[in-house]
C-alpha cells in the first residue's frame, strides 16, 4: 500500500458499503499509511496491516531501500540495470501471510492491486491454489519488474500461464515508455494503443486484450511493460 495514495483513491471509489485492505510491510510506511488514512476520513471503509504478502506464512527477510517504494522482499536484480545498490541495511524480520491465510474472516477481494518490486512472483503463487478451487477469481493489476524475473531462479513465466490456464486474460497492459522501440515492437505483434497518456515524464501506451503468449514475452522477455490488469473469463 505504501503511503496511500491508491488506497485512499480506491477507498473513495468503493464507498462506505465496500472494503479496502491495505498491506504495507514498511514500519515508516505505515505510519504515514495510517496517517493519510485518517485524513481522509477513510478508516471504517480501509483497513490497514503492517504486514506483507508472501506465498508462506510466517516471517519474511524484507530489505528496504533508499526509495519508500522501492522496498522489497526479493532484491536480486536478475538483468539490465536494478535497485540492489540502494538497499540501505541487513533485512529486516516482518510477519507475512499467504492470501489463503490472510482472507479468512474477511470479505473476499474483487481486485488484488500489487506493486512489490518482483514479489509478485511469490504472490501469485499464493494466489494459485484459491484459483484453481474456484473460489477466489479477483482481477489482479500488477507492476512488472521483469528484471526480477528469471526461468531458473524467479520464474514468473510459469505463474502467468498458470493463471492463464484458469481463465484469466491480458485486460489491460500499459507501456513502460511509448517510444519508437517499444511502439515498432508492438505493431509487428498487431497492436496499436487505445490511447497514449502522458505521465511520469513518459508516454505510455494503452492497450487492450493482448493475446496470451504476447503477454508472457512482453512481460518476462522485454522492459516495455509498466502494469497489467489481469481478469477471468468465467
Amino acid at each position: 500500500a505504501n503511503l496511500g495514495y491508491y488506497s485512499i483513491m480506491l477507498g473513495k471509489m468503493v464507498g462506505e458499503k465496500g472494503k479496502v485492505y491495505a498491506v504495507e510491510p514498511s514500519v515508516h510506511n505505515y505510519c504515514m499509511l495510517k496517517l493519510n488514512i485518517a485524513l481522509n476520513r477513510l478508516e471504517d471503509v480501509v483497513e490497514t496491516f503492517n504486514i506483507g504478502i508472501s506465498n508462506e506464512t510466517g516471517t519474511g527477510k524484507f530489505y528496504e531501500s533508499a526509495k519508500s517504494n522501492w522496498h522489497t522482499f526479493y532484491p536480486k536484480v536478475h538483468s539490465g540495470t536494478g535497485t540492489e545498490s540502494l538497499m540501505t541495511r541487513e533485512p529486516i524480520d516482518v510477519p507475512v501471510m499467504t492470501i489463503g491465510d490472510f482472507q479468512k474472516g474477511r470479505r473476499k477481494a474483487d481486485l488484488l492491486r500489487m506493486d512489490v518490486e518482483g514479489f509478485e512472483v511469490e504472490i501469485f503463487q499464493s494466489l494459485m491454489p484459491l484459483i484453481r478451487s474456484q473460489d477466489f477469481r479477483p482481477k489482479i493489476l500488477f507492476e512488472v519488474h521483469q528484471p526480477r524475473y528469471d526461468d531458473n531462479e524467479h520464474n514468473m513465466r510459469d505463474k502467468l500461464r498458470g493463471l492463464f490456464s484458469q481463465g484469466y486474460y491480458t485486460k489491460f497492459l500499459s507501456s513502460n515508455n511509448y517510444e519508437e522501440t517499444t511502439r515498432n515492437f508492438l505493431r509487428r505483434k498487431g497492436y496499436e494503443p487505445d490511447a497514449v497518456v502522458r505521465t511520469d515524464g513518459r508516454n505510455r501506451g494503452m492497450f487492450h486484450n493482448i493475446a496470451n503468449e504476447d503477454a508472457v514475452e512482453l512481460i518476462c522477455d522485454t522492459d516495455f511493460v509498466r502494469s497489467v490488469l489481469l481478469e477471468c473469463r468465467h
